[in-house]
């Protein structure tokens, strides 16, 4: 098993389509390899028997808090294929894309974990589940402005 950095979207699109259960169209998956003003986000796989079973990808973004701008990440799309689940490949697969994340000071990973990925961030790789936060809820409005 080897986890790597990048790969073919069409790759990685149908392996995300047989390990979510969701058809996205391609752009959705060209738009989150896009460089943004803070960089380009962190896309690794999971390669095993010279086959994609896996990804995870985090994007870049800065977050105020407590008044401070902060590097941070957006953790997104992590998924393993069902027949290589419960091997510890999503493990590895997180700690190596954490693990470069803070190579690039990303100092806070923001995400939206499942029950199964929470366990596996906080028990096995030490992450920090911060408990409720505080958000807005943005109205779409006809009369932007007003």
């Amino acid at each position: 098993m080897d986890v790597c950095e990048d790969g073919d979207l069409l790759e990685y699109k149908y392996v995300f389509e047989q390990s979510v259960g969701k058809v996205k169209p391609l752009y959705y998956f060209e738009y989150n390899q896009q460089e943004t003003p803070l960089g380009l986000p962190i896309r690794m796989k999971v390669v095993k028997d010279g086959e994609m079973v896996g990804s995870h990808t985090i994007r870049p973004l800065l977050l105020a808090i407590d008044g401070k701008m902060v590097k941070a990440g957006l953790t997104m799309d992590s998924f393993i294929l069902p027949a290589h689940r419960k091997q510890g490949l999503f493990t590895k697969l997180v700690t190596a894309t954490s693990r470069e994340a803070a190579n690039r000071g990303w100092n806070v990973l923001l995400g939206f974990a499942n029950r199964n990925s929470i366990n596996i961030y906080c028990s096995r790789l030490g992450h920090v589940e911060p408990g409720r936060m505080r958000y807005v809820v943005l109205e779409k409005s006809a009369n932007p402005g007003t």
